[in-house]
């Protein structure tokens, strides 16, 4: 377990083992990465983020997780593989699942809603890019988040 304050000053715990957390995934974080870009949206207000959002009722958190990428992106996502779970101490708390994902296919004709779509950035640009991402981006826990799905996609790919 990692345990930091978010930007907005809040305790969030990031558990690395699957239903530790004490509570039921509500909301997912979706990173994924192609081997050198990570899939991205721009909300208009925040700036670049993962897709992600909240599970709707009967929904699972994995159906959630494919839902949000393509409601944000215009992506189709798979072959999700958990990350971590992401408590945030806040009033009440909730637990986001963060999953990796392959990004499988791109919708030509996705029609933009809640963001302004896909985007990718590099790896190589990430800490170049750090003004332009949203406060939720930049802070400790989603660095480590970063962080273990590069050193978990090498590894897969050794």
């Amino acid at each position: 377990m990692f345990t930091y304050k978010d930007r907005a000053g809040q305790r969030v715990d990031l558990f690395w083992e699957k239903d530790q957390a004490g509570m039921v995934p509500t909301h997912v974080i979706v990173a994924a990465f192609d081997g050198c870009r990570w899939l991205m949206t721009v909300h208009p207000e925040r700036g670049f983020e993962w897709p992600g959002g909240k599970a709707e009722p009967g929904e699972t958190i994995e159906q959630a997780a494919v839902r949000e990428v393509y409601e944000e992106t215009g992506v189709h996502a798979g072959n999700l593989i958990f990350v971590a779970d992401y408590v945030v101490h806040a009033d009440p708390p909730f637990c986001k699942r963060v999953f990796a994902a392959d990004i499988l296919a791109a919708d030509e004709n996705f029609k933009r809603r809640e963001t302004e779509g896909a985007s990718y950035l590099a790896e190589s640009d990430w800490e170049k890019s750090a003004a332009n991402l949203s406060m939720h981006m930049s802070d400790e826990g989603m660095d480590r988040i970063r962080k273990k799905v590069l050193a978990d996609e090498r590894r897969r790919n050794d």
